[in-house]
């Protein structure tokens, strides 16, 4: 039988607990046979036990008295009230050894007598050193140290009250038990741990202390020696600093698993005293340390006045001061401003405004969050009456400001990024926009709100805590950037390089060092593209030096020994804000004492050996319990809410009439007043915005908290924002919700908030986002599925489970995380199965499957019958849409096949999208259709792709846009037109794949930007370095032959041959398991390249070799005639270096032939086409290795025709890259064609002139003036 005290289990026989006495069985006022004291009705009679307290069950009985708390009649009506906390407390037992053979020897009233005196000085001792007695048990007590009011110092406390006990015993025995062999001992066992300090009865005014912690303390006191103390670990870890040990070993302890490590407190070292009174102290905290950062942030700002902007990045651990150095720097420079206003207007220097934008630690499923803070600051909304209505008459005010008569541009963007409705005339422009439209008007509207207040003057934007930044936001931030740079207004419009001057913008940007953050790639973006305007400051903890003069400029100069700073700096690790903290504790302890009258600080008590808890969890829970009752409750209260809280969700926490308000108010002040929290501004409709003035505040406020209690203000507050905030229109706070009622055990509706946030988030292509809400509700639905036997309630979570996979699936892709994509596939059809009524699930889940989006060649087959399953289906039961989208499945595998009949499947897709009036997909299928015409069709091809264009003529989405980018691109390639198809294409594919969150795409476009930057314009150390990341970006694909291709590619040019023989050793496995025979045709022409490159006989067979690869390709019609040009003009230039090699005249001339009958097939296959559309080979290359294999085989006429044929193709090229660029210098230096050709033909140029002025007598010009005129 179980000790309802002290838990030991006793035997069944036993009626008192012969550990603590407690009394363990009641009689039935009916039978009178004895019970177990849980007990409701007699076990021998079945009389009800009218006394019966459900506190004493058993655990597993006791749960089944507690509501669900997805019960929601269950939570109480009235206003919620705090009854009950979770702390550290170190409990302290004590017994009497051999109380028994006292009693016989002493007799019972001197027994008495003796246990009264024994009990008392026990009970003095305790509370001499600031603990309570929670009972007293037969000749035993049971004390807590922590529980009423915690004390930093608690163990220590504890410990030294239990010395004090011993050595009073030992007086009591000495007075009571002279001249007598009797022994009066205690047995004292002591341990830190968790207790639950909460009510008993119905007014809840007796107070009782549970936890596995007591139980600990029990059974040590029941272990130790008599006469002696044990003490566990636990408390051992916080005091050893304190006293003299003794260590005991381990012992084992019924109940717990593993055993504990015991110590024997012997004595308190030297000099160490406890603390009681409290005091408060007003920090003003100096800069020390950061003298250099703080001058290098002024300079950065003054650099704003003569026109140079920056990036100033803050990169800090908590406490370090971040925060402190901005508002020293805003301090600072709102002063200057507020001086030189009092000078003549022409003496005045340019101040620069200031705006901030917070991220906050939930703010990352919100996005856009940090700039709609921003705008907020702008707006100066800040007075806790401000309405949604006075909100939106700032912001038409101030956008009327900003822009004149083009404010209705951005106006209703900015209103609506925040959340405020718009009058009708403004609102027409936003209604009909989808989400992709949308977002992309926010991120207009924001660049737009840039470049306008950098017209007026120049600006420092600040955003704080970057870490818990939202992804969105930090794209935003990353687009923005070039602001740095100071740009003319009509440049910014890209109309040229006059008009308005933009001054440049600072960006101050502080933030955490999470790995796990978003915004910690930020850094490495800044690094690689703004290392000119960017300046990294790392605060780093104070030394020796410099904390010491921090203390003393905290408390005044000599206040504190130099031993006790020392030791201070070092417990802190240099930290200013833990030294903060310690140097408060010494304020609450009483060792500091302020004089009032003169203000200044002393000490009254020497700290050489203080003790700073190892847990500040501790150092904040003794200054939360110096709070009054209300405050600490109001603080518990907002823990919940979160480290950011909100006045009015912290009001109906609390109680809704106007005296709880003015209640709610004071207690509010006073934690400001405690600095316990800190004011923030005004965010409408929720109120007044608090924020913690540490993580470890909130952290230990809501760790007080019983579980009950947590989940029943979780579950006001999810209430709350849902029905009366007014949040019903405001999808930002989708997740919020959903965090609270998952916390509050709500699954329900925590699963219909999460999925309304993974909607919200991927609307607006925050993907990350999305992605995470979509993991949380296929935990939740899970765990649902499994709880229920109800198989209708299944096959409800069946389908959630379906569509929540299928958007998971899509988000994975397109954040590039393939394998993860297929799995969501597969598990798709073991659903579907389960759901086999309804074909629609089978149909949707057969067209997910990772083989009809397949990305190998072997996995066709399979793709084919399946697509061709969901076609059938979808017809058997007359789903237009579904066979559509079957339709395109088969059409787009026998494609990739090589089945003839692809295109009749596509078009009758087509049809049938056009039947259905679904735009997205006409536009898909025509650009596949375009495809399968491609360059040996040029005609047909544009067609497509026009009438595509026809149908996008209103916006579509964005990932329409960036395919109908790749097609439009296709013309600038074939007329050369390279930097327009690098910047108006894929740059801007680039971008828009950035902003919209698809990593695989933006892989692909990192690819093409670099073939165009280096292969067409010879910018190869950029171009390198954008394969390398596109390669990083795709490499999970088989399609990343390409990314590989491009690099290996780079890697010949710059001389890197063993790099890219590796390179074409990993490529050829991609090659042969791709789809694409384009791929395996590229494959080997770049085999071909790489062959040339090396010029040795055996490289050059290699050439020739992977040559005839491509021709076999091309004449099974398998790749466009393209390839067979390129690989004509690698197998001339592999021919020419054979015959260089050749020692018989016979096998030169032979390569000679061949060389010439190669080059002559590729110059055919060019005139057919009149372009050339492919990465490995240029019309210039084409038309000069035939120039070359013309005068190799003795036709110099016709040779040179084709040179100058060669030259003037590439300077036709040329003449349209912008003069500004540095890509025409890149162009003509770079790329040793054209090194080749250019000098080629002014050597032919400058012989022909000199033969025909010695012809006619002239003098021939010197070698200087015989230069070919080149712009």
């Amino acid at each position: 039988m179980k000790c309802p005290q002290c838990d030991f289990n006793a035997p069944d026989a036993m009626k008192f607990c012969g550990m603590c006495g407690a009394v363990l069985v009641k009689a039935c006022p009916n039978c009178q046979a004895e019970n177990p004291l849980y007990y409701r009705f007699c076990g021998m009679c079945g009389a009800a036990f009218i006394d019966a307290d459900s506190s004493l069950l058993p655990v597993s009985d006791a749960a089944q008295t507690i509501p669900s708390i997805q019960d929601e009649s269950a939570l109480p009506a009235e206003p919620l009230m705090i009854e009950g906390e979770r702390k550290m407390v170190t409990a302290v037992i004590t017994d009497v050894t051999s109380s028994t053979r006292l009693l016989e020897q002493l007799g019972n009233e001197n027994w008495v007598e003796l246990m009264n005196r024994v009990l008392n000085e026990q009970e003095e001792q305790v509370m001499r050193f600031g603990g309570v007695v929670d009972q007293f048990r037969g000749d035993g007590m049971v004390a807590f140290f922590g529980a009423d009011e915690a004390h930093e110092d608690d163990p220590e406390r504890a410990i030294l009250a239990a010395l004090a006990i011993m050595q009073a015993v030992r007086g009591i025995e000495q007075s009571y038990l002279p001249q007598t062999d009797l022994k009066l001992q205690l047995r004292i066992g002591i341990n830190t741990g968790e207790v639950i300090i909460g009510g008993k009865g119905a007014k809840r005014q007796e107070e009782l202390a549970m936890g596995i912690g007591i139980t600990i303390a029990a059974r040590l006191e029941a272990q130790a020696e008599p006469g002696t103390i044990l003490v566990s670990e636990n408390t051992y870890r916080l005091t050893k600093e304190q006293f003299e040990w003794l260590p005991m070993g381990q012992i084992t302890v019924r109940g717990l698993s593993a055993p504990l490590a015991v110590y024997r407190p012997l004595a308190l070292k030297p000099s160490t005293e406890i603390k009681s009174r409290l005091a408060s102290i007003d920090f003003s905290v100096p800069i020390i340390g950061k003298e250099k950062e703080f001058e290098i942030m002024k300079g950065a700002v003054r650099s704003l006045a003569e026109g140079r902007g920056g990036i100033l990045l803050l990169s800090a651990e908590t406490g370090m001061g971040k925060s402190f150095i901005i508002n020293r720097l805003l301090q600072y420079f709102l002063h200057q401003e507020d001086l030189l206003s009092h000078l003549p207007v022409e003496q005045r220097q340019v101040t620069p405004a200031f705006y901030r934008g917070r991220c906050r630690s939930f703010s990352n499923t919100w996005p856009y969050s940090m700039w709609i803070d921003l705008l907020i600051d702008w707006l100066g909304v800040s007075d806790i009456s401000a309405s949604r209505q006075e909100v939106k008459e700032t912001l038409f005010d101030r956008c009327q400001q900003l822009w004149g008569d083009d404010f209705g541009d951005y106006y209703p963007y900015l209103a609506t990024l925040l959340s405020i409705p718009l009058e009708d005339e403004y609102a027409q422009k936003t209604r009909y926009l989808d989400a992709a439209g949308l977002s992309e008007q926010f991120q207009w509207a924001l660049r737009g709100w840039i470049e306008a207040m950098t017209l007026q003057g120049p600006m420092v934007l600040i955003f704080t805590d970057l870490q818990w930044a939202d992804t969105s936001s930090i794209e935003v931030l990353q687009q923005n950037l070039a602001f740095v740079e100071g740009v003319y207004a009509s440049e910014a419009r890209g109309n040229g390089g006059s008009g308005f001057r933009h001054h440049p913008v600072l960006y101050l940007l502080s933030m955490r060092p999470d790995r796990n953050s978003p915004a910690w790639e930020l850094r490495y973006y800044l690094e690689t593209q703004y290392p000119h305007r960017l300046t990294m400051i790392t605060l780093s903890h104070l030394d020796q030096e410099q904390g010491e003069r921090f203390l003393n400029s905290l408390l005044g100069e000599g206040v504190l020994p130099d031993e006790a700073m020392r030791l201070i700096v070092k417990n802190s690790e240099g930290n200013p804000y833990y030294m903060v903290e310690y140097v408060r504790s010494l304020v609450e302890n009483g060792a500091l004492v302020q004089d009032y009258e003169t203000g200044r600080w002393r000490l009254v008590r020497p700290i050489t050996n203080l003790e700073i808890p190892a847990n500040l969890q501790q150092l904040f829970q003794a200054r939360i319990d110096q709070l009054t009752p209300e405050a600490r409750q109001v603080l518990q209260l907002a823990s919940v809410i979160g480290p950011v809280f909100w006045f009015n969700v912290l009001q109906h926490l609390v109680s809704e009439n106007n005296s709880a308000l003015l209640s709610l108010s004071d207690c509010l002040a006073k934690l400001l007043r405690e600095n316990l929290i800190r004011e923030r501004s005004q965010v409408v409709p929720l109120g007044m915005e608090y924020v913690f003035s540490s993580a470890l505040v909130r952290e230990t406020a809501y760790e007080s908290l019983l579980n009950s209690q947590r989940v029943a203000t979780h579950l006001r507050v999810a209430a709350y924002l849902e029905e009366e905030a007014g949040l019903e229109n405001n999808r930002q706070y989708d997740g919020l919700i959903a965090y609270h009622y998952g916390r509050g055990g709500n699954t329900r509706k925590e699963l219909f908030f999460t999925m309304q946030a993974a909607e919200a988030a991927r609307q607006v292509y925050a993907n990350s986002e999305a992605l995470g809400h979509c993991n949380r509700a296929l935990e939740i639905l899970r765990e649902m599925e499994a709880a229920t036997d109800d198989e209708g309630q299944r096959y409800v979570l069946r389908t959630q489970i379906f569509d929540v996979l299928k958007m998971r699936q899509n988000l994975h892709y397109i954040l590039g995380e393939v394998e993860a994509g297929h799995e969501d596939g597969r598990a798709l059809l073991p659903l579907a199965e389960q759901m086999a009524d309804d074909p629609a699930w089978m149909i949707d889940a057969l067209l997910m499957q990772p083989e009809v989006i397949p990305d190998n060649r072997q996995d066709l087959p399979v793709g084919l019958e399946k697509a061709r399953k969901a076609l059938a289906l979808a017809r058997q039961i007359g789903d237009r849409y579904r066979e559509m989208f079957s339709l395109m499945a088969v059409a787009r595998i026998s494609y990739m096949m090589g089945d003839p009949q692809a295109a009749e499947l596509g078009q009758q897709a087509f049809e049938l999208a056009r039947e259905l009036g679904d735009a997205k997909a006409q536009i898909d299928l025509l650009l596949a259709l375009r495809d399968t015409y491609g360059m040996d069709d040029v005609s047909k091809s544009d067609r497509y792709l026009e009438e595509a264009l026809d149908i996008c003529s209103e916006k579509q989405d964005r990932l329409t846009e960036l395919r109908l980018l790749a097609a439009m691109g296709d013309r600038l390639e074939r007329e050369g037109d390279y930097y327009r198809l690098l910047v108006e294409i894929h740059q801007k594919r680039l971008q828009i794949s950035r902003e919209i969150g698809y990593r695989l795409e933006e892989g692909f476009a990192h690819m093409y930007c670099a073939q165009i930057q280096g292969l067409y314009l010879g910018d190869y150390e950029n171009a390198y370095a954008s394969a390398e990341e596109s390669f990083k970006l795709t490499y999970r694909l088989v399609q990343s032959l390409f990314p590989l291709l491009r690099l290996a590619q780079f890697q010949i040019i710059l001389g890197k041959t063993n790099e890219a023989q590796h390179s074409l050793e990993k490529a050829q496995s991609y090659a042969e398991r791709g789809i694409s025979d384009i791929g395996r045709a590229g494959f080997w022409l770049v085999k071909a390249i790489l062959g040339n490159h090396l010029r040795d006989e055996a490289s050059l067979n290699m050439a020739l070799q992977a040559c005839e690869n491509v021709w076999k390709l091309g004449d099974q019609n398998r790749v466009s005639r393209q390839y067979i040009m390129a690989a004509s003009c690698e197998a001339c230039a592999a021919y020419l270096g054979l015959a260089k090699l050749a020692t018989q005249p016979e096998a030169a001339q032979k390569y000679l032939r061949r060389a010439l009958e190669t080059s002559t097939g590729a110059y055919d296959i060019y005139q057919k086409f009149g372009f050339v559309q492919i990465i490995e080979c240029t019309s210039e290359e084409v038309l000069f290795r035939h120039s070359l294999a013309l005068e190799a085989n003795g036709h110099l006429a016709e040779a040179r025709q084709f040179l100058q044929r060669a030259f003037q193709e590439m300077m036709r090229k040329y003449e349209l890259i912008p003069p500004s660029t540095p890509y025409r210098k890149t162009y003509l230096e770079n790329m040793a064609l054209h090194r080749e050709i250019k000098a080629k033909y002014e050597a032919t140029f400058r012989l022909r002139r000199r033969r025909k002025a010695t012809r006619s007598g002239q003098t021939p010009p010197a070698q200087s003036e015989d230069k070919l005129p080149v712009q």
